[in-house]
């Protein structure tokens, strides 16, 4: 690591003392879901050491008896959910309420990459904005990716749990979420730019004595990166082979006519077998438009690398552009034709299913 940028992580970790708010917003596809494993399952070491990472979701069921996700360890959702789902004032007091409560006593740790992500109910501004209107003690952090491994990996993601039913060229210029500069601008309008914390997710310039992010984000914190009794995430939310994802971008054009609803059922089964099998490596954007790409964001990574991480070399991302075999769509129409027919029975199914669900409810 550069040393302009480690005299700017001293500064910064100087300035985390205490009942200090650590939201960590992604963005997706940077290691989160294994962060938050990690988080979650070294909690009590963690809060031996200044942090607390409450369970939010377990709370807010235990005191308010509302079931607000199935499983997660994104503790920080509620915050987005509060907007998003409109909740009320009152319902939103009672959150923060619980949020303060733990603010009193220890340095708390909240995590949810959705919140980079806008929509047409939530922008990620709104969120911040929610929060940094009642607590002032507030520090952003975030990990980019180089923007052409970005959107491949959240494509990816969108059709495996989100039933994306765009290409990854609309995507590309639809999608706000690649945007890090104008993103991290909003922010800094609301916090300060002197509270985000950028960091780059790449195996080189992590910190730590893994040189991955769970050491890395240790190193966020200021504490050290190991300890007896560690428990560490291993591989988690992997990608699935091309052709699985061929699979499921059709599946979902077809079962979306339907219903507008996530098919876990098919993602599971997916990345079960994915699980299982070794994958080459394929991209999902031709080489020359990864270029483009990468030249398209140079003025805005350059910012990014300047202004809000201290680099005098103006250098965001160091990893090595190397080309990347395109996958090319290859099912045949008759394939395509089985996918359409098993996308309905799919969505036939977990119609009536749903329909037995209400008769069971009228009944009682």
């Amino acid at each position: 690591m550069d040393v302009e940028n480690i005299k700017m992580n001293i500064s910064w970790r100087k300035e985390i003392l205490k009942n200090t708010l650590l939201l960590h917003i992604g963005t997706p596809k940077t290691g989160t879901t294994a962060l938050q494993k990690f988080l979650a399952e070294n909690s009590e070491e963690l809060k031996k050491q200044g942090w607390d990472v409450p369970d939010m979701l377990k709370e807010w069921q235990i005191q308010y008896g509302e079931r607000a996700y199935k499983s997660t360890q994104r503790n920080g959702m509620l915050l987005r959910w509060s907007i998003k789902k409109n909740w009320s004032e009152e319902k939103k007091e009672k959150l923060l309420q619980m949020l303060l409560k733990h603010l009193q006593s220890s340095n708390v740790i909240l995590s949810d990459e959705v919140i980079w992500e806008d929509d047409p109910s939530t922008t990620t501004a709104e969120v911040i904005r929610s929060i940094k209107n009642r607590y002032d003690n507030i520090k952003i952090v975030c990990y980019l990716r180089r923007q052409d491994l970005y959107i491949e990996s959240y494509w990816n993601q969108c059709i495996k749990t989100k039933m994306e039913i765009r290409d990854i060229d609309q995507m590309l210029l639809e999608d706000t979420s690649i945007r890090y500069k104008e993103k991290l601008d909003e922010i800094a309008e609301i916090v300060g730019r002197e509270n985000i914390i950028v960091r780059v997710y790449e195996r080189e310039q992590f910190e730590g004595s893994r040189e991955d992010i769970t050491s890395d984000f240790c190193k966020v914190l200021g504490i050290k990166d190991t300890w007896e009794g560690i428990v560490l995430p291993g591989m988690v939310n992997e990608r699935i082979d091309a052709e699985l994802i061929e699979m499921k971008w059709l599946f979902n054009q077809e079962y979306k006519k339907h219903l507008d609803e996530p098919c876990y059922v098919v993602t599971r089964n997916a990345m079960e077998y994915a699980a299982n099998h070794k994958f080459s490596k394929v991209g999902y954007i031709s080489n020359e438009c990864r270029k483009e790409l990468i030249k398209k964001y140079s003025d805005d990574n350059y910012y990014i690398a300047t202004n809000y991480m201290g680099r005098k070399d103006g250098v965001l991302f160091k990893e090595k552009v190397v080309d990347i075999p395109e996958y090319k769509m290859n099912f045949t129409d008759r394939e395509k034709e089985i996918i359409k027919i098993f996308a309905n029975v799919v969505a036939d199914l977990r119609s009536y299913i749903k329909e037995l669900k209400n008769e069971d409810i009228e009944q009682i």
